[in-house]
C-alpha cells in the first residue's frame, strides 16, 4: 500500500485479484504498508487499518458484521488479523475493502469518502462451501445426527469409524459453544441452550465436515 496525499489519488481496485475462503472457517490476513517517499518500512504511530467485507453481497458495508478489522493506531507497518467467516455469509464473490488512514489528520473511519492521508484498496474473495472433493462428500454422507430438530439430546454417529472424532458446536455467529470427542456414537446434551440453529464441525481424518441442526424452544 502506498500512502498518497489524498483519498482520490489513493484508491486502488484489485477486483481482478481474488482468493477462496470457506464458510464456517476463519482465515488470517497480513497487510504491510510502505511509505511513498523512500519505500522504507517506517511506522506512523497514528495510522489505523480498517477492513470491511460485504458478506451478504448487497453492495454495501453497512451491515453489523461487515467491519471485520479496526486496528486502532498501533504505530506498526505490518498488520495481522484473523477473520471469521459468518455462517450466514452468502456464497459467491464478496468485496473486501481495506482502508489505511491517519487518525490525527483528517481521518475517515468509514468505508467510503475522503481522508487527508491514506489509501483504500478493494479485493474480491470467493466464499465457497467447506468441501473440496469426493472424499469430503463421502465423509459428509457418513455423518449421522438425530433427532433433528431436537429438544434435549442429539445423537452423533459415524458408522464404521474406529477412532476418536473431535467435534465443536457453534452458534450462527460462529462462536464455539461446546467441544469434545467420541468413538462411533456420541451424545450431545443441549438442555441448557436456547432454541435456534446450531452447527457441528467434525474432524474426520483431518477433514472438516459440517452439519446443521435445530434446537426446539421451550423443551
Amino acid at each position: 500500500m502506498r500512502l498518497s496525499g489524498g483519498q482520490e489519488a489513493g484508491t486502488a481496485d484489485f477486483g481482478s485479484t481474488s482468493f477462496v475462503i470457506l464458510t464456517f472457517t476463519s482465515f488470517p490476513l497480513t497487510y504491510r504498508i510502505r511509505i511513498l517517499q523512500d519505500e522504507a518500512l517506517l511506522p506512523h504511530i497514528t495510522n489505523e487499518l480498517l477492513m470491511w467485507i460485504d458478506w451478504n453481497l448487497d453492495a454495501d458495508f453497512s451491515d453489523a458484521n461487515e467491519l471485520v478489522c479496526a486496528s486502532g493506531p498501533l504505530g506498526i507497518t505490518t498488520y495481522m488479523t484473523d477473520i471469521m467467516v459468518p455462517v450466514d455469509a452468502k456464497l459467491g464473490l464478496a468485496r473486501l475493502r481495506i482502508r489505511l488512514h491517519d487518525t490525527s489528520f483528517g481521518p475517515n473511519a468509514t468505508p467510503c469518502g475522503y481522508s487527508n492521508l491514506g489509501e483504500v484498496e478493494d479485493y474480491l474473495i470467493r466464499v465457497v462451501e467447506p468441501k473440496t472433493g469426493l472424499e469430503d462428500d463421502h465423509a459428509r454422507n457418513e455423518v449421522l445426527i438425530y433427532p433433528n430438530p431436537m429438544s434435549v439430546e442429539l445423537v452423533m454417529e459415524i458408522p464404521g469409524c474406529g477412532h476418536l472424532v473431535d467435534y465443536i458446536v457453534c452458534d450462527v455467529l460462529g462462536r464455539t459453544l461446546i467441544s469434545g470427542h467420541f468413538l462411533g456414537i456420541g451424545k450431545l446434551n443441549m438442555e441448557n441452550f436456547a432454541g435456534g440453529v446450531y452447527f457441528i464441525q467434525f474432524n474426520i481424518n483431518g477433514k472438516k465436515v459440517w452439519r446443521r441442526f435445530n434446537k426446539l424452544n421451550g423443551e
